[in-house]
């Protein structure tokens, strides 16, 4: 797999209204993570596996990229740099 760069990391937006059209028009699926009493349960990813936003922990998680070929439900995430997430995917929503 081609290793890509976040292209909306730094991104800015004026309002909440904003950054929440941007999001709908941008975000092709959406992780749900099973709850391990972690801060973040949900990330809506880009068609290139670009994490567009995190529910908790955004300017954490925002740009990172995810292997979009090695999503599975049960499964730890595993991102495009080979690291693997501690949490599993409960599941998977596709948006578009």
């Amino acid at each position: 797999m081609e290793n890509k760069e976040p292209q909306y990391k730094d991104l800015q937006f004026k309002s909440k209204e904003d950054f929440e059209s941007w999001l709908r028009e941008k975000a092709t699926l959406k992780i749900v993570f099973e709850d391990d009493g972690q801060d973040f349960l949900e990330w809506s990813l880009d068609e290139n596996g670009e994490v567009l936003h995190s529910d908790l922990q955004a300017r954490i998680w925002n740009g990172c990229m995810v292997n979009l070929k090695k999503i599975k439900v049960g499964k730890k995430l595993k991102m495009q740099n080979g690291d693997e997430m501690i949490h599993k995917v409960k599941e998977l929503v596709i948006l578009k």
